[in-house]
């Protein structure tokens, strides 16, 4: 997915590597808070260099912050947010984007040429001919601002982001770009760690501009960007119109919970974790929820960081008046709406009229926080042990709470377990079902350069490959999440990936799978036949040898022997083959010329006028000339001419691309 510039991998992103962040990600939320921070801290910071670098705009603030652990910190986050090393989205918004944190455009192009600068033998050999060209002429890099690439082009490019010159070009950029978002951030003045680890997560993905721009919202709340903290960026990034949008709330979160567990200060002493779901809610986020409907709704609560059923009612009240679906539990579309009723109507600047004493600004433990006052309302309830709602609670008697269950787990069936399809299959359907319904079920390919997959669970293939379509159901107040990975191995139709047979092959002997699927291929590609590639010999393969050996008037015996063998080499010989014509315009004729090709028994001869289309006029059968003479052009008017190659036998008709176009002019 693109935002503002930069490249993002879906709503679901790429998860090839930094598979100890995922699981900490997805694990967190059944844990103490603290036993995450330390996995965090654990997978995140050992090991890492604590340096000071001092910045001219704010020499004070910038000297206290550790910028080698705040990159490092960083890095791992994104490269768990965007792909691996030999990553490929073929297109990506309308262009290429690669590696490990999924480089766009024409910077995808600044990349591929300091890899092919590293190794130009490997690199031409990796890409081919035509594309390693491309790649290392391109001046203007801009250009691939709008390249997009093949299945095969993808593959190729994959094998080379795959090497080691690949590997040590991208870590250099890599850390180049990342610091680069940190200093960004510290040259606006934000020196929260966890803040700036945030802020590289937004310029990465919405780019300089976007980050900046929440960083802006995140400074006009506190008073300023050195008071800004991971909470308030979290939050300000949640209502901002593009990175808050939909899709992208899982990002925002999953970095959010990262950067809490780093060990670094990350949110104001009467702030604390912000939740992402029911049971992060339950957890640690029970305090923001009844800090904030506090300060959003007056609901009185005592802050005691345990979701009672005081905490319930109020969360129902805050429902009904948001026009949401009224349970009483804190789920994601209730605690983002909580962060943009509280972001956008609150302020977490001093206001004027209230008192900043250091006596009075310290909230106690117990004390609901309201952002205009310092001292509890009389009205608060203080006893941490009172569960049940006070008098002057706003209540809503109609509202009922459901009692606390454990919950229902959720299972997800394909109608198949795997598919196997070719390259040049059309989009099928994936059915899957859920034993609670439809209800939120999402779908993504693990390799984009594979198959897509779209909201729908429709699949595209791009390539050949192996890749997964995971299917996910996500948790609910009453049913847990599921998962379900669904392989597709998608087989190449081009009979040159496969080996040559060098025997006959028919069904009761012991075939090679790879030489089955050259004659798989060579049969779609010669013939059209229905059939996957799979390297499989059945009894379809037998009536379809034999059919086609039937239409080019051979023995029809099944049997692949020398002489179908020979006739397909050759007949595939003649289908790859380009043509090269020239021309030669006279008084007489204008004349067009071809090199003799032994592989072929026809030559056509088309021709065109300005706006029209290509008309065979003549098909040449005696192999010995190499010219024709079009007497029918008109003296004086402009045509343009293609050859091709073409192979019959019997009945079936081979024909070889066009040749590039030359233009002749009668005199």
């Amino acid at each position: 997915m693109l935002v503002d510039g930069r490249s993002d991998k879906k709503a679901d992103n790429n998860y090839e590597r930094s598979d100890n962040i995922s699981s900490d990600i997805s694990s967190d939320r059944r844990v103490s808070d603290e036993d995450g921070k330390k996995r965090f801290r654990t997978a995140a910071i050992f090991g890492m260099l604590l340096t000071v670098l001092l910045f001219p705009s704010h020499p004070v603030q910038a000297a206290q912050v550790q910028m080698d652990a705040v990159v490092s910190a960083a890095a791992q986050i994104l490269y768990h947010n965007e792909g691996s090393y030999n990553s490929v989205n073929p297109n990506d918004n309308g262009a290429v984007s690669i590696g490990k944190l999924q480089w766009h455009g024409w910077r995808a192009l600044s990349l591929l040429q300091k890899i092919a600068a590293a190794n130009e033998t490997q690199a031409q050999k990796l890409l081919g001919d035509t594309l390693y060209k491309e790649v290392v002429s391109v001046a203007d890099t801009t250009r691939w601002s709008t390249r997009k690439l093949t299945s095969s082009e993808a593959a190729a490019v994959k094998k080379l982001l795959a090497t080691n010159e690949s590997k040590e070009a991208q870590d250099v950029l890599a850390v180049k770009d990342i610091t680069e978002y940190v200093q960004q951030g510290l040259r606006l003045g934000i020196t929260n760690e966890p803040a700036l680890v945030y802020f590289a997560d937004l310029a990465n993905q919405g780019g300089s501009g976007a980050a900046g721009r929440v960083a802006l919202s995140a400074s006009k709340f506190t008073g300023s960007y050195e008071t800004v903290m991971l909470n308030e960026l979290h939050e300000a990034a949640i209502c901002d119109s593009v990175m808050g949008y939909s899709a992208y709330q899982k990002r925002r979160f999953e970095t959010y919970q990262y950067a809490t567990g780093l060990g670094w200060t990350y949110c104001a002493s009467n702030d604390s974790y912000i939740p992402d779901d029911y049971e992060s809610a339950k957890q640690s986020g029970a305090a923001w929820v009844q800090r904030t409907l506090n300060t959003c709704a007056q609901a009185g609560l005592a802050v005691t960081n345990t979701y009672d059923e005081a905490t319930k009612m109020a969360v129902a009240n805050f429902q009904a008046a948001q026009k949401l679906t009224v349970d009483g539990y804190a789920g994601k579309d209730t605690i983002v709406k909580l962060i943009k009723v509280l972001f956008q109507n609150g302020s977490a600047a001093p206001q004027p009229d209230t008192p900043q004493t250091p006596d009075t600004s310290t909230p106690q433990p117990d004390t609901p926080q309201n952002p205009d006052t310092s001292t509890p309302q009389p009205d608060t309830p203080q006893n941490p042990d009172i569960l049940e709602p006070q008098p002057d609670t706003p209540q809503t008697p109609d509202v009922e709470i459901p009692a606390e269950k454990p919950l229902e787990k959720t299972v997800l069936k394909a109608s198949k377990t795997s598919y196997g399809v070719n390259d040049t299959s059309e989009p099928f359907q994936v059915e899957v079902t859920s034993s609670r319904g439809q209800d939120a079920i999402t779908y993504r390919s693990s390799d984009n350069a594979v198959l897509t997959v779209d909201t729908n669970g429709l699949v595209k293939v791009i390539g050949a490959g192996k890749a997964e379509i995971i299917v996910k159901q996500r948790e609910t107040q009453t049913h847990e999440a599921a998962q379900l990975s669904i392989p597709v191995t998608v087989y190449g139709t081009n009979p040159a990936d496969y080996p040559k047979p060098t025997g006959a092959l028919y069904a009761e002997k012991n075939m090679k799978k790879q030489h089955v699927q050259w004659l798989q291929a060579a049969l779609i590609t010669l013939d059209g036949a229905k059939i996957t590639v799979n390297g499989s010999w059945t009894n379809t393969m037998t009536k379809l040898v034999t059919s086609f050996q039937k239409k080019c008037g051979i023995t029809a015996d099944g049997i692949v022997g020398d002489q179908t063998q020979n006739m397909l080499k050759q007949m595939l010989a003649v289908q790859a083959k380009v043509p090269e014509a020239t021309i030669k315009c006279t008084a007489k004729a204008n004349t067009i010329s071809w090199k003799k090709y032994t592989k072929a028994n026809r030559v056509y001869i088309y021709r065109k006028e300005k706006g029209g289309a290509y008309k065979r006029i003549k098909t040449i059968t005696n192999m010995k000339k190499t010219s024709f003479e079009d007497k029918t052009a008109k003296s004086g008017k402009t045509y343009y001419y293609v050859i091709k190659y073409g192979m019959q036998q019997n009945k079936v008709i081979i024909k070889s691309p066009s040749s590039k176009g030359v233009t002749g002019v009668r005199k």
